[in-house]
């Protein structure tokens, strides 16, 4: 073999093992592009599944506080005094304050005549100019005798509003004995008489045997 045809065999060889390692470098370059490609998606994934997986936590912890605001309920004592509100005629309009002090005047002067009455006289109680009770029916009047009297009731809250009347102001009054529920009056009040109609009542712990 000539001189010249070894050299062209080594230098044939040495560019084959040139390309042989460039064509190596090339397929882990490619296969590590590949595999940190594959990782990042599947990091990805892993912390989007994170974070829906925190987002229905987040969800779920919320509930309980929505569910216990809609859970809420009205008192006893609230509902009867929404009962009673209902059966005005302007409940959505309160008179003026004057209207109020005088309502609650006189059914402190209505409560003290009531209880100058025995038991037993509850049965012949009756409304009176003096009692500020003249306008009420009889049995209405002594219904409410029976809560003063023999069920302890007394004076609490006034509320009075305007109606569509204008020498009349309506009321609800709340009245209280302990350990009973609050019992709710509404009527209307003759601003020139200076007289209470009791028309109806709501809640409270009324009752008597009596004669």
């Amino acid at each position: 073999m000539t001189k010249t045809r070894k050299i062209f065999i080594g230098f044939a060889a040495i560019i084959v093992v040139a390309l042989s390692a460039v064509v190596v470098y090339l397929a882990i370059e490619k296969y590590a592009n590949s595999a940190q490609k594959t990782s990042n998606n599947s990091s990805s994934t892993i912390l989007k599944t994170k974070s829906i997986k925190n987002q229905k936590s987040n969800s779920s912890e919320e509930l309980p506080s929505s569910s216990s605001s809609d859970e809420e309920e009205l008192s006893s004592d609230d509902e009867h005094r929404l009962e009673a509100l209902a059966t005005l005629e302007k409940s959505d309009e309160p008179a003026d304050n004057q209207y109020v002090q005088e309502v609650r005047e006189a059914f402190s002067t209505a409560e003290n005549a009531v209880k100058q009455c025995q038991v037993s006289d509850i049965i012949d109680f009756k409304g009176t100019i003096d009692n500020k009770l003249s306008m009420t029916y009889q049995d209405m009047a002594q219904t409410y005798a029976i809560a003063v009297i023999v069920n302890n009731y007394s004076l609490d809250t006034v509320e009075v509003y305007n109606s569509k009347n204008p020498d009349v102001v309506q009321f609800v009054v709340g009245l209280k004995s302990e350990g009973k529920e609050e019992n709710y009056w509404a009527g209307n009040y003759n601003i020139y008489a200076k007289q209470i109609r009791l028309i109806s009542y709501h809640g409270g712990e009324l009752g008597a045997t009596y004669g």
